[in-house]
């Protein structure tokens, strides 16, 4: 997997924003990722309603370790 396309699907994953943006035109938000044209096959077949579950239950997840309290002092995390 090339750097520019492990960057584009951190995007992605990170932001709800992110993703709908990509979803609205494809080739475009890849290329201006910097993503090389002989991975733009491989994200223009990515599948919209699973990329939105899966940005979704990413950021729950963070949500949900943010409220969590530090083991032994009884403060919540900081999420970075």
């Amino acid at each position: 997997m090339s750097g520019a396309l492990e960057v584009l699907l951190a995007r992605l994953y990170s932001s709800v924003l992110e993703t709908e943006r990509f979803l609205k035109d494809r080739a475009a938000y890849a290329r201006a990722a910097g993503l090389p044209e002989e991975h733009l096959q491989d994200v223009l077949g990515i599948d919209a309603a699973t990329l939105r579950f899966t940005v979704q239950s990413f950021e729950y997840k963070r949500r949900r370790t943010a409220r969590r309290p530090a083991q032994g002092t009884g403060e919540p995390t900081q999420s970075t």
